[in-house]
């Protein structure tokens, strides 16, 4: 398990590491890669939140159904 969570984390900072240096190249200097960067995460955090707020919201749906008892459409 602990090697998993090791190549796991080692992939993310490569990957965090890659893109940062392809932001450099792209933008012209570290600042403005770190600017970019800034703004991607952003984004991103804010989708995943959204996500995860969706998921709950459906996910009570299904519980407060299943909590309802048996559907009688028959």
């Amino acid at each position: 398990m602990a090697k998993i969570l090791y190549n796991l984390v080692f992939l993310l900072m490569a990957l965090f590491v890659l893109i940062m240096l392809l932001f450099r190249i792209t933008e012209g200097s570290f600042e403005a890669a770190g600017a970019r960067m800034d703004a991607l995460t952003g984004v991103a955090a804010e989708r995943g939140g959204e996500a995860a707020r969706d998921l709950a919201d459906e996910a009570d749906k299904i519980a407060r159904d299943v909590a309802d008892g048996p559907d009688d459409e028959n």
